[in-house]
């Protein structure tokens, strides 16, 4: 775990408004269950990228995975109203 985000951080150092070392190192965060770091990477892609529909899928399972349930509703119907198309699927 130490590693790949050791890694990830160099990179996000080296390009911070690159957002895909965030992701990975959000993913990498919420499948070590370290679900308040994985939020907080989270939210900063969505800051630089509104539109990267992968972070949002993979917020709202951190806030699944913390039962908050309220904002994981909240966060899903956000990415809905934002990807219509996709949440006829997803949800």
């Amino acid at each position: 775990f130490q590693k790949q985000v050791d890694n990830y951080d160099k990179a996000i150092e080296l390009a911070p408004k690159w957002v895909m070392p965030l992701y990975n190192s959000a993913k990498t965060h919420k499948e070590w269950r370290k679900l308040d770091e994985a939020e907080d990477l989270l939210i900063k892609i969505l800051e630089i990228q509104p539109d990267y529909i992968a972070a949002h899928d993979v917020l709202i399972d951190v806030y699944y995975f913390k039962k908050d349930y309220q904002k994981a509703k909240m966060s899903g119907k956000e990415m809905v109203k934002a990807f219509p198309d996709y949440g006829i699927y997803y949800y």
